[in-house]
């Protein structure tokens, strides 16, 4: 039974994989052929720049699914955790921005772990460009740093929710998404990112505000609180 549903399950993996390749395919080789048999230059302007915005949908695809599927083992070093919460609030800034949105850090100082940093910062990254964009305008999405019990978390909260009941259990699998532009494999790849490293991510509230929970062993066991 255990062999069934692992096949079952690949099954399922690939045809999620074949639908999420086949719809940028198809525009690619659409937007090509209308392009050679257009008669106006601006016309065949606009199917080529169609095809190459497809086509890097389709990099971006296969990239994504290739960190999936074969991820790299964590180069660990000891690092702060709150440099990369600084970061990553740094690079999510503008877009957040555009969106009307504010960020905000509360990270104190000791969040001392062996970690990948850009393996950390890929997967923080994800969840806040996940929160920035599920914002209203005028919303805001807080990063917040702690530990206790000999491990650190970071908390991505923003300002909107629920997420609705019928897709909460499905968050993490490869290739559900919500947005019209998403792969699908964000929340999946720093989820695994967080268990390579000994640690997890889960949804931690689902109320007014929508908070995922990053964690990750500290770089001693002491219980400590922040």
């Amino acid at each position: 039974m255990l062999t069934e549903e692992k096949l079952a399950a690949v099954g399922r993996f690939s045809s999620a994989i074949a639908h999420e390749i086949r719809n940028p395919v198809a525009m690619i080789s659409s937007a090509l052929s209308t392009a050679l048999h257009s008669p106006t230059a601006a016309e065949r302007r606009e199917m080529y720049e169609i095809a190459a915005k497809e086509a890097s949908r389709l990099e971006k695809l296969t990239t994504d699914f290739l960190t999936y599927a074969r991820p790299r083992p964590p180069a660990k070093q000891p690092g702060d955790v709150a440099e990369s919460i600084a970061y990553i609030a740094d690079i999510c800034g503008p877009r957040a921005a555009e969106n009307s949105v504010k960020i905000a850090t509360d990270a104190p100082d000791g969040l001392r772990a062996d970690i990948d940093s850009g393996q950390v910062q890929q997967a923080l990254l994800n969840l806040v460009m996940n929160a920035v964009e599920a914002s209203p305008a005028g919303g805001h999405v807080v990063l917040r740093g702690k530990r206790e019990n000999g491990m650190i978390g970071v908390d991505v909260e923003n300002s909107s929710g629920p997420i609705p009941r019928e897709a909460v259990e499905h968050v993490f699998e490869p290739f559900f998404t919500t947005k019209p532009s998403g792969t699908g494999l964000g929340l999946a790849i720093a989820r695994n990112i967080a268990r390579a490293h000994g640690g997890d991510i889960v949804l931690a509230r689902n109320q007014d505000s929508v908070r995922f929970c990053f964690t990750l062993p500290a770089s001693n066991g002491k219980a400590e609180h922040s």
